[in-house]
């Protein structure tokens, strides 16, 4: 197993004319604003939290992309000020277009599905789940021969209903990543 491993990393690295940008590795935080307005008011308008992204080139410019994302948090509910705890994570999939703009300025659009798993503490009631949404990205990539810096801006959305209580997961976000191409 620990062979193979290698000689795929090997081949990815240096294999037949270089198989330069067919693997992109990053890790970076972001800024997520929360869709949902009650959510909002109980936890702040927003948080920063922990990115990672994978991405595989299948064809010319397209990729498959991979990534994670959670953020947690505390708060206190309006008009009766008891404790709230809040932890949602993204897990998403999808496609991603990346090409050159200008030597070294790659921009990205990307579109896929993402699973938004949340559990919600609140009045000694604990909720938690999962629902699928979808999310889109677009970003600009500044590359060096194996390292990148990438800023991007995006959308993940999802909906869940309690009893009769409707609230979206997500929002939109501004992303900061630095990574490695291979």
């Amino acid at each position: 197993m620990k062979k193979a491993a290698l000689v795929l990393v090997f081949l990815c690295v240096s294999g037949p004319g270089r198989a330069a940008d067919r693997l992109l590795l990053s890790a970076g935080a972001s800024y997520m604003k929360h869709a949902d307005a009650n959510y909002r008011a109980t936890y702040g308008s927003g948080a920063v939290q922990s990115e990672f992204e994978l991405g595989f080139r299948i064809y010319r410019s397209l990729y498959v992309m991979g990534g994670y994302g959670a953020v947690s948090r505390s708060g206190k509910i309006p008009d009766f000020g008891f404790d709230a705890r809040s932890t949602q994570s993204f897990l998403s999939a999808g496609f991603a277009f990346v090409d050159r703009i200008w030597k070294r300025l790659m921009f990205k659009l990307e579109a896929g599905l993402a699973d938004v798993m949340y559990t919600e503490d609140a009045l000694e009631s604990s909720f938690s789940g999962s629902r699928l949404g979808y999310q889109a990205e677009a970003g600009l990539l500044v590359a060096g021969k194996i390292v990148f810096a990438e800023v991007k801006v995006g959308y993940i959305s999802a909906s869940e209903t309690i009893g009769d209580v409707r609230f979206k997961l997500g929002g939109a976000r501004i992303c900061l990543l630095a990574g490695i191409r291979l």
